[in-house]
């Protein structure tokens, strides 16, 4: 039998359904491999005869990778990055950036082509369905660590205070005299609404209005400029009047903003006042208001919780929250 025909440390990863370093890790230090993944591996290992030479009891020499799943490429994500970057590197590792394709199986692809890659660790930026893949992940012995807001206890995560931005955006709308706001909610994000629609009600409520005669939902066909024009002309098609929009990111903002200038002083005599769940460059180009929100130091500190608990899987989870600032702005023409 030729050589390559022997099964190899890949070979046991594949049938068991882990990464190279699990099962480095079943081999050497199998006290911090969870007892299923455990017995996983060591039944691949008897199933497909393997066994070990003191070189093939490590994982494939190589530098130290860490995989980061980012949902796209906008500006924004630059500081975000830079922070994972500096902390990765004052560890001695490397990130191995990807962006999933847009499609259902996208980012599980992504992860698992990480995974094939020999990185240890992933960070995730979750997004519409991406919670699941990344407790899949974690079942198959990666150390896993998300960067948002997971229903799910069993994943480490680092976010920003999302229902806190949310009360300040609508308590700025009301202070500057609105009555008819517009919450435009992500797309395919359930969970995430229900705390952003608790958070703008609480928001009303304390400042003495009904939710019920305020509040109007939206939610985002995209994440793009196109799909804050489309949310100003699908209220608009159905004579839904306002007086401020609040949208996820800079980008709808900016689609939204642009949208509202081509009409003029409509909504009432004057331009309804848009607000961005997401600050930027652009935003204060256009002199929208939005949410700024420590993106570097969020990037680093996912990193840094990523790297303590590929020391020591079986450390309690790590929920950390950033607050957030509001930043004010007056509209420009």
């Amino acid at each position: 039998m030729a050589d390559q025909d022997f099964p190899s440390m890949h070979d046991v990863a594949r049938v068991a359904g882990v990464s190279i370093g699990t099962v480095s890790n079943v081999l050497n230090k199998p006290e911090i491999v969870a007892p299923p993944t455990l017995r996983r591996v060591r039944s691949a290992i008897d199933e497909l005869g393997w066994r070990p030479t003191g070189r093939g009891r490590r994982a494939p020499a190589g530098p130290d990778l860490v995989g980061v799943v980012l949902a796209g490429a906008e500006p924004h994500r630059a500081a975000l990055l830079d922070g994972i970057r500096r902390r990765l590197a004052l560890g001695g590792a490397q990130p191995l950036v990807t962006f999933p394709a847009d499609e259902p199986t996208g980012l599980d692809d992504a992860v698992r082509a990480l995974e094939r890659a020999g990185v240890r660790g992933i960070l995730i930026e979750l997004t519409a369905g991406a919670e699941p893949v990344a407790v899949q992940a974690a079942e198959r012995g990666v150390s896993v660590t998300v960067i948002g807001s997971p229903a799910t206890s069993e994943l480490s995560s680092v976010a920003v205070d999302d229902e806190a931005a949310v009360a300040l955006a609508v308590a700025h709308a009301l202070d500057d005299g609105r009555r008819r706001i517009v919450l435009v909610h992500p797309p395919h994000d359930r969970s995430g609404a229900e705390l952003r629609r608790a958070a703008a009600r609480a928001a009303v409520h304390a400042a003495g209005f009904d939710p019920a005669e305020v509040l109007v939902e939206h939610d985002a066909r995209g994440h793009d400029g196109a799909a804050g024009r489309a949310a100003v002309e699908f209220l608009g098609e159905r004579g839904m009047s306002f007086d401020a929009i609040i949208l996820p990111d800079d980008r709808t903002a900016a689609g939204a903003w642009r949208r509202l200038a081509e009409d003029g002083e409509a909504n009432g005599g004057r331009r309804a006042l848009v607000i961005a769940g997401q600050d930027s460059e652009v935003a204060e180009a256009l002199g929208i208001p939005g949410i700024r929100t420590p993106l570097t130091a969020i990037g680093y500190q996912g990193a840094d919780i990523l790297l303590a608990e590929r020391k020591d899987p079986r450390r309690a989870r790590v929920r950390q929250v950033f607050p957030v600032e509001f930043v004010a702005r007056g509209p420009r023409s």
